[in-house]
């Protein structure tokens, strides 16, 4: 007893004197720093283990939320919180408490947003208590897991060894005069008032601030500042058949002053309404297989699909596709194509990407994965859950809501073999004569897309593009229709993929995966698929509006 009083009594010296070094007004990394210590030597019940490792996530978030139709505005809401989610090991490192498969919520709790050591203590000694309880509890079931069910050959440790880090930026500020913006936005959804025969006209924006604040047992204190804003424009039409017909495009940035211009944000509402009157007139068309060139944001699309299937923890989840674990050092794309995943990169070209974090959920610092090289396999997305030969974090841990787990942040697609979207189109029309088939297809704007990756599954993929163009094989004539999702498996048909742009453009995104809705950006160019198959939209015919427009 005396020697864990005594080992309790060093811990706490140790944090306390890191975090007077930070600063003497953060009574949030104190109240973290000492909830930890106490957690790692004196949380226990009789019969079971003290905790071998615990960290402290703490996140103090303000929104702002504007929406904006045909010049005035419907809504104009903010929202502020601060809550902290923990991690909490029962064991060690070769095998603890962390799920086998169907990773769980991670519970968060708000926390006061307050300098008073004690309440915030209060909140988090809760939080830890119910998570040491649920760990230990968890790595028994484990344990009999292991007994029942032997060890998997693809199994290994249950946690990484990391260096501690440490890092301090100052506090951001959580007020922002958003007058400019509002009169930017209010403008740019006027330029919809000439179009009454849309049905519906949206122009909104989101603003997140976030203040972060991490500490661990290991000795990590970290604190960092994130803001992130997008612009989404949309519109809405019916066409005569009563299929509802949406287009949609969206404009991010690190804070409101760096999105467009007010000019060119009204020239981009111009080419969308455009879009629309061509979507409402346009024909629909039959399922069909057929060549086809995806633009960048719909190529992106495919490859986002195909990165959630690098994670690390894919490869371990016996309800998961696996579709990797035993691919390492093998061609799973053409030669021509790399994949990097890049969180450190905060821009591209001029262009923010959302992805961006210096430091991922678990303390570990971002970095740079090369996934594939010349279409052989090399790496994971990784977090702190080891693979089998990858015994270190890469930074990927990710989380907003799940427990974390490695995902997607900045993914680069790669090519060695680009021409331009002209020639695209010949070699397009060559492929589909060589196939015999009338036309190929444009496909664009995949904004959306869902796949199934359980092994129970079909391993399917569903994207939603915008637009959808018939090239003729023989003159090249381009015609629009509308109500067709592109349907396959994203490995089939990126393995199709014969030549690609010289057009890579950057598209911000929201990826929904195991840890909940995370940022993350694709840099990708158009490609040239050799075969794609295209089915009937799933939208249903709905009746038309009985009234005209109001003038």
């Amino acid at each position: 007893m005396k020697s864990e009083i005594k080992i309790f009594i060093l811990l706490l010296f140790c944090f306390l004197f890191h975090a007077s070094r930070l600063s003497a007004q953060d009574a949030l990394m104190r109240a973290m720093q000492f909830e930890i210590a106490q957690a790692t030597t004196s949380l226990q019940l009789e019969g079971y283990p003290l905790p071998y490792f615990v960290s402290l996530m703490t996140t103090k978030t303000k929104i702002f939320y504007l929406g904006y139709q045909l010049g005035g505005h419907y809504y104009d809401e903010r929202a502020e919180s601060s809550y902290a989610s923990a991690d909490v090991r029962v064991g060690s490192h070769e095998l603890d408490n962390h799920p086998i498969s169907s990773h769980p919520p991670q519970p968060r709790m708000y926390i006061p947003m307050t300098s008073d050591i004690p309440s915030i203590r209060h909140a988090l000694w809760g939080l830890l208590d119910d998570q040491y309880k649920s760990a230990a509890a968890g790595f028994f079931v484990k344990q009999a897991q292991r007994v029942e069910k032997g060890k998997a050959e693809y199994e290994t440790d249950d946690m990484t060894i990391e260096e501690p880090h440490r890092k301090w930026d100052p506090p951001l500020s959580f007020e922002e005069d958003l007058s400019p913006i509002r009169k930017k936005l209010s403008e740019v959804s006027a330029t919809f008032q000439k179009y009454p025969e849309f049905t519906d006209t949206t122009v909104s924006l989101e603003f997140v601030k976030n203040r972060k604040e991490f500490a661990n047992s290991e000795g990590s204190s970290l604190a960092w500042n994130q803001s992130e804003t997008h612009i989404t424009l949309n519109a809405e039409g019916m066409s005569p058949d009563g299929m509802k017909q949406i287009v949609s495009q969206q404009f991010f940035a690190q804070a409101p002053q760096n999105l467009p211009s007010l000019k060119s944000l009204q020239a981009s509402a111009e080419q969308l309404s455009s879009r629309l009157l061509a979507l409402i007139s346009a024909s629909s068309t039959s399922p069909l297989t057929a060549p086809a060139i995806l633009d960048p944001e719909s190529a992106g699309a495919l490859f986002e699909a195909m990165g959630t299937r690098l994670e690390g923890e894919e490869q371990r989840d016996p309800q998961g596709g696996q579709t990797f674990r035993d691919k390492m050092g093998q061609r799973i794309l053409p030669n021509f194509l790399s994949l990097i995943d890049d969180p450190s990169q905060k821009s591209w070209q001029g262009t923010f990407l959302s992805g961006y974090y210096p430091f991922d959920d678990e303390g570990i610092p971002s970095q740079k994965a090369v996934l594939v090289e010349g279409g052989v396999l090399k790496s994971f997305l990784l977090s702190r859950y080891p693979l089998k030969g990858f015994f270190k974090s890469n930074g990927h841990g990710r989380s907003s809501g799940g427990m974390t787990s490695a995902r997607l942040a900045n993914l680069f697609v790669l090519s060695s073999k680009t021409t331009s979207l002209s020639r695209l189109k010949e070699l397009l029309r060559e492929e589909a004569v060589k196939k015999n088939k009338p036309y190929g297809l444009w496909i664009k704007h995949i904004s959306s897309w869902r796949q199934d990756k359980e092994t129970r599954g079909y391993q399917s993929f569903r994207g939603m593009p915008q637009e959808v163009y018939l090239i003729d094989a023989k003159t090249g004539k381009e015609t629009l229709v509308r109500d067709l999702d592109l349907v396959g498996t994203p490995l089939v048909t990126i393995t199709k993929v014969l030549w690609t742009g010289n057009d890579p453009e950057a598209h911000n995104r929201i990826n929904n995966g195991s840890s909940g809705n995370l940022n993350v950006a694709i840099i990708c160019p158009s490609m040239l698929v050799a075969e794609v198959e295209m089915q009937r939209s799933e939208k249903k015919p709905e009746r038309l509006p009985i009234l005209p427009p109001p003038k």
